[in-house]
C-alpha cells in the first residue's frame, strides 16, 4: 500500500512539474495539446493567425503557423542600476515572412509569450501550439497569449 502512495505520489509530481509550475513551454519536438472545451476545432486542425484575431476569444488552445517576425528578451540590468521592468520575453509571429522592429500588428500577427524567445530564428516558419491565458497585459484585443509547443517547419 505505501509503495503504491508513493509511486502515486511521483507521478502526479512528474505531472505537476511539466505543467507551469516551472515556466517551461512545450518540447520542441512535439507540442504538448491540452483539451480545450471552450476551442471547437479538433486537435491538429489549424486555424490562422487571423481568424483567431478575427474571432477575438476568451480563452482556448490553438494550432497555428506563423513566421517569427520579431524576438523580444529583456536586456540584462548592469549591477547596482535601477532598471525598468520588462515585459515578458516573447515572440511575434506572422502569417507573412517580415521583420518587425515594434509592436505595430495587423491582424495577422500575434505576440506570444516564451521563456524560449532566443531559440527561435527570424524567418523561419513554425508550427505553434498557443494558449489564451485568463489576464491581458497588453492594450490587444486578445488576452495575453503562451506558448505551448513548438516545431520548426522545413
Amino acid at each position: 500500500m505505501l509503495k503504491t502512495l508513493v509511486l502515486i505520489s511521483f507521478v502526479l509530481f512528474g505531472n505537476f512539474v511539466q505543467t507551469d509550475s516551472c515556466g517551461k513551454v512545450g518540447k520542441k519536438d512535439s507540442p504538448i495539446i491540452e483539451p480545450n472545451v471552450n476551442n471547437s476545432r479538433a486537435a491538429g486542425d489549424f486555424i490562422s493567425i487571423s481568424e483567431i484575431n478575427r474571432k477575438n476569444p476568451d480563452s482556448g488552445v490553438f494550432e497555428t503557423r506563423g513566421f517569427i517576425a520579431k524576438i523580444y528578451t529583456c536586456p540584462p540590468c548592469p549591477p547596482d542600476a535601477q532598471c525598468k521592468p520588462c515585459m515578458k520575453d516573447n515572440i511575434v509571429i506572422s502569417e507573412e515572412n517580415k521583420n518587425l522592429e515594434t509592436y505595430d500588428l495587423t491582424e495577422k500577427e500575434l505576440v506570444v509569450s516564451t521563456s524560449e524567445a532566443k531559440t527561435f530564428s527570424k524567418g523561419k516558419e513554425y508550427k505553434f501550439t498557443i494558449k489564451l491565458t485568463d489576464g491581458k497585459t497588453t492594450a490587444a484585443d486578445l488576452n495575453d497569449i503562451k506558448l505551448i509547443g513548438y516545431k520548426i517547419i522545413e
